[in-house]
């Protein structure tokens, strides 16, 4: 059955003699309601002339004859047609549901930034490296074009199954030549991720996305939010004189190195911080390049390893190997609740069985080493059949340990591991 919002689109359409608003309406089925903001509604449909489904735009329908969010959807769908990333989400085109305006962009299926660190409370380094990593890169191809997101927070960071990340609603973004036409006294964006000088009124540059982006960064290893004050003018407080609490004050196992990055994203004055988002990126990923290097004074951290076997008495030996090395360990008995658990939650080692149900284990390690997200991850392959020990040679970096698996052997293949990629 179709939601209230859906009937409503469809409604508005019967109503209308728009002969393109009808024939735009038979283009798209849709599906259902992905959210719902302030001016604009997000629909999942299915466009049968691309045959693709999509992500419907839709101006909400007392704002059809407002000329300011009106310019506010056509500047969206322009530009974003100009930016060219795997990390922003598509365009396709735009378009009326009757009375109402849309755009058509790219489906992104996946979970909201902001949903997994309320889910998991705060985020492993290496993993809110990489996401960052991935958002950084689609906001720098904007910057190169000239643009500047403005609302920059984890609920418009979508990660996607794969585990990597799009840049969504570039709503409130500005063109350089754009920058004048904000209302003074007028502010667009989210206070709590908003940059000093955006709050005030000033006009914001790509070192305004890098200040929030900063936000993001804090929020996502901590789990806390930076600026928390309830109003504008207390939250300029805050950013002007309280100073920016340290990380690792809060999880000591944050790098000193990674703290610097977000320290400097977060510098009151924009000059101090990094120009653009294409300067972040690199600082990040000179930070990924150095990880695994113990800061000192820093608390040490737990490895993360998952087990994948049906057989009880043979994962449970294995699990205790792995917890006498100092590894907090997760154990499954079928294959697709390790790919599952594996892309969702990130892992420092994967042991799996050869023969798993719902997906055998050669298919998982397949799946693991074509992820972006656990392309790195060492597999140890576990198997009685010795042409089992042949396949696993050429899935890359997979180990093999013959069934039945001994504890010095699992203790041995441990200490002797490196990451898929650095063989």
């Amino acid at each position: 059955m179709l939601s209230s919002a859906v009937r409503t689109i469809y409604q508005d359409e019967l109503q209308t003699r728009d002969v393109v608003g009808l024939a735009e309406a038979r283009r798209y089925e849709l599906i259902g309601l992905i959210g719902s903001g302030a001016t604009s509604e997000v629909f999942k449909a299915f466009d049968a002339v691309l045959g693709l489904t999509v992500a419907l735009k839709v101006l909400k329908a007392h704002y059809v004859e407002d000329d300011e969010f009106l310019g506010r959807l056509r500047r969206e769908e322009r530009l974003l047609g100009l930016v060219e990333s795997e990390h922003v989400a598509r365009i396709y085109g735009s378009g009326m549901l009757g009375r109402r305006p849309f755009i058509s962009m790219e489906y992104i299926p996946g979970v909201q930034l902001s949903r997994l660190i309320v889910d998991r409370s705060w985020l492993p380094e290496r993993e809110v490296v990489e996401l960052i990593i991935d958002a950084t890169e689609g906001v720098a191809a904007a910057h190169k074009q000239g643009i500047v997101h403005r609302d920059l927070k984890p609920s418009n960071l979508m990660v996607t199954p794969e585990g990597r990340v799009k840049v969504l609603d570039f709503g409130i973004a500005r063109a350089r030549e754009d920058m004048r036409i904000t209302r003074a006294g007028d502010f667009l964006g989210t206070p709590a991720y908003s940059a000093p000088e955006q709050l005030v009124g000033a006009s914001v540059t790509p070192r305004g996305d890098v200040y929030s982006i900063g936000c993001v960064l804090f929020e996502a290893l901590t789990g806390r939010l930076l600026l928390d004050a309830d109003s504008i003018r207390g939250i300029v407080d805050q950013q002007l004189h309280s100073g920016v609490p340290p990380p690792r004050g809060i999880r000591p196992e944050v790098s000193t190195a990674l703290e610097h990055v977000v320290q400097q994203c977060l510098a009151p004055d924009p000059a101090d911080r990094y120009p653009d988002a294409g300067a972040l990126c690199a600082a990040l990923r000179a930070v990924r390049g150095s990880a695994g290097v113990a800061a000192a004074g820093s608390a040490p951290v737990r490895r993360r390893a998952l087990v994948a076997d049906r057989d009880a008495a043979s994962a449970e030996l294995v699990e205790q190997a792995l917890e006498a090395e100092g590894f907090d360990v997760a154990r499954v008995a079928d294959g697709y609740k390790l790919v599952e658990l594996a892309l969702e939650k990130g892992a420092d080692v994967v042991f799996l069985s050869a023969i798993l149900p719902t997906i055998d284990g050669l298919e998982a390690a397949q799946i693991l080493r074509s992820s972006p997200r656990t392309r790195e991850v060492p597999l140890v392959l576990m198997s009685d059949r010795e042409a089992h020990k042949s396949v696993a040679g050429f899935i890359g970096g997979c180990h093999f340990l013959s069934k039945p698996v001994r504890a010095p052997e699992v203790l041995g293949c441990v200490r002797g591991l490196a990451p898929a990629g650095r063989r």
